[in-house]
């Protein structure tokens, strides 16, 4: 199982074993702390160290709040099992999205930057 945050987005999705979360960002804060955003109403800040389990209960929470059974786990669901699941939600745009893989670019000027601030 693992959590991550990605990005660089307006807002931060957060991803829970391959599968974004709908409705909820997280963001690194000062002092090793991650805040979750809900709906874009409430929120959370926890210690960075229990990130990983607070997400993965924050991701089946919201998921049966729409009506699933749990947040989907890696690559679990069938085709079959996804439509299924997602006809039990109130909208189709609250669906989760398989997020595969992500990989960081740096561009040179960026380089550049790092490079003229030494």
């Amino acid at each position: 199982m693992s959590a991550e945050i990605i990005g660089p987005f307006p807002d931060r999705r957060l991803v829970v074993d391959g599968w974004q979360v709908p409705l909820l960002q997280a963001t690194e804060v000062d002092g090793g702390r991650i805040s979750f955003v809900l709906d874009n109403r409430m929120g959370l800040e926890i210690e960075a160290k229990d990130f990983d389990k607070i997400a993965h209960f924050l991701a089946d929470t919201v998921a049966v709040a729409l009506g699933l059974p749990c947040h989907p786990r890696g690559d679990d669901l069938s085709r079959e099992e996804q439509q299924r699941w997602w006809a039990l939600l109130p909208h189709t745009s609250l669906a989760p999205s398989r997020v595969k893989e992500i990989t960081g670019i740096t561009s040179e000027s960026d380089d550049q930057l790092e490079e003229g601030a030494r």
